[in-house]
């Protein structure tokens, strides 16, 4: 490689003349090493290691489908599960909404209102509050078992869920409630993993909305009566 470099002399200035000089210096050129083609080849390796890693990612199973299918279904009849034996007034209303606005299926709206399940209103919900609050009442509501009861392979599949509610009174337990529902969920390609509920069974009127899960036990009268003879 060279390198030029200029040199101007001062020397017959007063005559008006200028001398220029050029001098040439080579430079031995570095010879090229390995290591830009060896980066290369490394990156390109390991670009196509990641294309061959999402290809395969998307090739899944049948099994370990119906396993994710299974857990998703799982999990949403566990949460429906709550949110239809809330009596909580602290979560009451967020568990009402979420039922309403997302994990009833719109279809089935009116015929879970119908048999008392959904409220029939914002103003029933408020009222179930207010009745709660003034109690001193709240509940849990504990899974102990969700099993399907129907193939998971078809878009809707009914569980059966069953658990314990605890009622209590003043954040003392009060009463155990057992129960048994049967969620008919449904769940379809199209629907992004997100479930909706259809139908309900096993509800009754200590778990239903409008009835008396949300009393405290009332103590029995222990006056003695004189019969009539």
């Amino acid at each position: 490689m060279l390198n030029i470099n200029t040199i101007a002399s001062l020397k017959g200035v007063a005559t008006g003349d200028l001398e220029v000089r050029f001098v040439f210096t080579l430079h031995k050129r570095k010879p090229m090493t390995r290591k830009p083609l060896l980066t290369s080849f490394l990156a390109m390796t390991v670009s196509l290691l990641a294309l061959a890693s999402s290809v395969s990612g998307c090739a899944v199973s049948p099994e370990a489908k119906k396993k994710a299918r299974e857990a998703t279904l799982d999990k949403f009849s566990k949460e429906v599960t709550k949110h239809l034996l809330d009596r909580n007034p602290a979560t009451l209303q967020e568990s009402v909404n979420q039922l309403m606005h997302g994990e009833v299926h719109v279809s089935a709206l009116e015929k879970l209102q119908a048999r008392k399940i959904l409220p029939d209103s914002t103003i029933d919900v408020l009222k179930a509050i207010d009745d709660a609050q003034i109690a001193h009442l709240s509940n849990e509501v504990q899974i102990l078992n969700v099993r399907a009861l129907t193939p998971l392979e078809k878009d809707s599949v009914t569980f059966r869920v069953t658990g314990k509610e605890i009622v209590k009174v003043s954040g003392k337990q009060k009463d155990v409630r057992p129960f048994s529902l049967e969620l008919t969920c449904r769940l379809t390609p199209e629907m992004d993993n997100m479930p909706t509920l259809i139908d309900v069974g096993g509800m009754n009127a200590t778990t239903a909305f409008s009835g008396s899960g949300s009393t405290a036990p009332s103590p029995k009268n222990k006056r003695n009566t004189r019969r009539r003879g």
